[in-house]
C-alpha cells in the first residue's frame, strides 16, 4: 500500500515516469552478497538473512511489477546478457529516449572499463561451491519453501547434481577457450 501511494504521488508530478524492473539469479545473488561481506557479517552464519533477504527482493520486485503495469519495463540479468540487441530494441520502443544506447561498446561498471556486459554468475556461483561444498543444500532449505517465488521469474531450484555439471560445462568452455579441445572432448564423456 505504501509503495502503491508512492508511485501515485510521483506519477502526479511526472506521468510519463517508467520504471525497470529487474532481477538476477537467486544463487548468484546469495555468492555476490556472501562474496562481498562486510567484515562484521559471517555470510554462512548469517545465511537465513542473506536468503531471506535474496527471496524478499524477487516477491517485492514481483509486487512492483504487478503494480507498475504498463510503466514498468521487466527482466531478467541474465536475459538481458544473453539478449542484449533485444532488449536495447524494447527499451527504446519504452523509453524513446534509449534507442541511442549501446551495449556492445566498451562500458564503465563500477569504476571499471569492461568490453561488453557479460554474465560471470555460474563461475562466481561454482567457486562459492567449491567453497562451502553443501551450500546448495544449506541455501534450498529456505529457497524450496519459497520455490513459486524463482519460478515467478524463470529460476529452478539449484541441486548438487545440477551444480556438478554446471561446473563441468564450465571446465569444458574454459578448456575449448584455452585451444585443448582434445581433453574437453575427453572430459564430456565423464
Amino acid at each position: 500500500e505504501d509503495l502503491e501511494n508512492e508511485i501515485k504521488k510521483r506519477l502526479a508530478y511526472f506521468p510519463d515516469l517508467k520504471w525497470i524492473v529487474s532481477v538476477r539469479n537467486p544463487y548468484a545473488y546469495v555468492e555476490s552478497i556472501m562474496r562481498k561481506a562486510t567484515f562484521q557479517m559471517e555470510p554462512i552464519r548469517q545465511l537465513d538473512q542473506i536468503c531471506f533477504h535474496v527471496l524478499r527482493t524477487l516477491e517485492i520486485q514481483i509486487e512492483n511489477a504487478k503494480l507498475l503495469g504498463d510503466n514498468a519495463y521487466v527482466m531478467t540479468y541474465e536475459d538481458f546478457v544473453k539478449r542484449p540487441e533485444h532488449h536495447r530494441e524494447e527499451m527504446a520502443k519504452f523509453i524513446p529516449e534509449l534507442k541511442s544506447i549501446n551495449f556492445d561498446s566498451e562500458l564503465m561498471i563500477k569504476g571499471q572499463k569492461v568490453d561488453s556486459i557479460k554474465d560471470d554468475s555460474p563461475l562466481k556461483v561454482q567457486n562459492m561451491i567449491d567453497n562451502v561444498p553443501n551450500i546448495i543444500n544449506m541455501i534450498n532449505e529456505y529457497f524450496i519453501p519459497k520455490e513459486h517465488l524463482l519460478k515467478h521469474w524463470g529460476y529452478e531450484l539449484m541441486t548438487p547434481e545440477k551444480a556438478q555439471k554446471t561446473h563441468t560445462r564450465i571446465l569444458i568452455m574454459g578448456l575449448q577457450g584455452a585451444g585443448k579441445t582434445f581433453l574437453s572432448k575427453a572430459l564430456k564423456k565423464y
